[in-house]
């Protein structure tokens, strides 16, 4: 069982390595399953001719959360979500630096989502954007880089060689704690 409400010590860099790489190969997983179904329904000719609109909506059949398979991929995503932000506040904590640090990667993108939709908008409804909504949308775009940018190099940097305020020194297998109970 995936234990993934554990957010308290420390991570090493190998074991963040490899921790990530696992919950985003299970999200991946999860996640492409359902298509392997939709493409035995419609051949990949069909779905490439079929019009925007129709395509989304086959797809977003399968994601449906009022459907059994839906709820199931739902729920099971946010628990991988959940494990893998576990592991991101273990391996903060492994720099010296507050777990809530990570609150900033989910905050960017969300804010950069708001300007994608609202240009969206704006180009769906034959509506000119102002400049300053473009210079906006411009903004959201560096934000996001800017906190990827401080997220990747956080979690590359080498861990504390000390107890610090989260714990002891991780040691190599630290992995096993955080994904099984």
């Amino acid at each position: 069982m995936i234990n993934y409400h554990y957010f308290k010590g420390r991570m090493n860099r190998k074991d963040f390595i490899i921790g990530m790489f696992f919950f985003n190969f299970l999200f991946f997983l999860v996640y492409t399953t359902p298509l392997l179904f939709f493409f035995q329904k419609y051949t990949f000719q069909e779905f490439v001719n079929m019009d925007r609109v129709t395509a989304t909506l086959e797809i977003g059949n399968y994601f449906n959360i009022h459907s059994a398979t839906g709820i199931f991929f739902n729920i099971f995503g946010l628990l991988i979500i959940l494990a893998s932000l576990g592991v991101c506040v273990r391996r903060f904590h492994d720099v010296g630096r507050t777990g809530k640090l990570v609150a900033l990667v989910p905050l960017a993108f969300i804010i950069r989502m708001f300007f994608a939709h609202l240009i969206n908008y704006f180009l769906t409804h034959s509506i000119q954007p102002s400049p300053s909504d473009l210079i906006l949308f411009k903004f959201s775009d560096y934000l996001s880089l800017i906190v990827y940018l401080i997220f990747v190099y956080l979690t590359i940097q080498k861990g504390q060689e000390h107890k610090n305020r989260y714990g002891e020194v991780p040691v190599n297998g630290g992995l096993k704690k955080i994904i099984f109970n």
